[in-house]
C-alpha cells in the first residue's frame, strides 16, 4: 500500500478540497465524478460513500473490483496549491460496521432521506505529487541529460543549472 504525504492527508480533510474519482466503463472509457465524501482512513485505505446503487460509478467500481481494473483519484486544493493523483484499485465495499456508521451519520446530517448503497475502500498503489513546481523539476531532471547530449552534439551550450 502506498504511503500518503502529510500535506495530502491534511487537504483531504479540508471541505474546499476537490476530490475526483475516475473509473472505467465496460469499454474502457473514463468516467469522472466528484466525491466529497472521499477520505483517507487511519489504516491507509481511501474510502468514499456511494449514494446510488445503480449509478455508473457503482457499476464501474464493481467491474474494477471483479476484474482487477485500476481507478484513479485526484485531490486538489487550489488555495494551498496542492494537487495529488492516486492510482489504485478497489479493496472491498462495506455496508455495516464503524466506518459505515460514520459515513451514514455524516450523510444523514446533510441529506436525511437518502438511502446510500455502501462505502467503497480503495487501496493506493501509487501517489503522485501533481504540483506544477514539483512536476517541472522532475521533468527537468528527466530530460536534462538528453537535452545536454543534443546541445553538445549541435555545438551549443546549455545554461547552467
Amino acid at each position: 500500500m502506498a504511503k500518503f504525504p502529510e500535506e495530502l492527508t491534511e487537504i483531504c480533510k479540508d471541505p474546499e478540497t476537490i476530490k475526483a474519482l475516475v473509473t472505467l466503463d465496460e469499454d474502457g472509457n473514463p468516467h469522472v465524478v466528484v466525491k466529497n465524501s472521499l477520505s483517507i482512513l487511519d489504516d491507509g485505505a481511501i474510502a468514499y460513500l456511494e449514494l446510488i446503487d445503480t449509478c455508473h460509478t457503482q457499476k464501474n467500481m464493481l467491474r474494477s473490483y471483479n476484474f482487477k481494473k485500476p481507478v484513479a483519484i485526484n485531490i486538489t486544493n487550489l488555495k494551498r496549491n496542492i494537487s495529488y493523483q492516486i492510482k489504485g484499485h478497489p479493496l472491498k465495499s462495506i455496508d455495516d460496521g464503524p466506518i459505515w456508521e460514520q459515513y451514514l451519520d455524516q450523510i444523514w446530517s446533510i441529506m436525511p432521506d437518502v438511502d446510500p448503497a455502501w462505502v467503497w475502500l480503495i487501496e493506493a498503489d501509487d501517489v503522485i505529487n501533481e504540483n506544477c513546481e514539483v512536476r517541472k523539476k522532475e521533468e527537468d531532471e528527466r530530460l536534462y541529460p538528453r537535452a545536454s547530449f543534443w546541445h553538445r552534439y549541435l555545438g551549443e551550450r546549455l545554461p547552467k543549472k
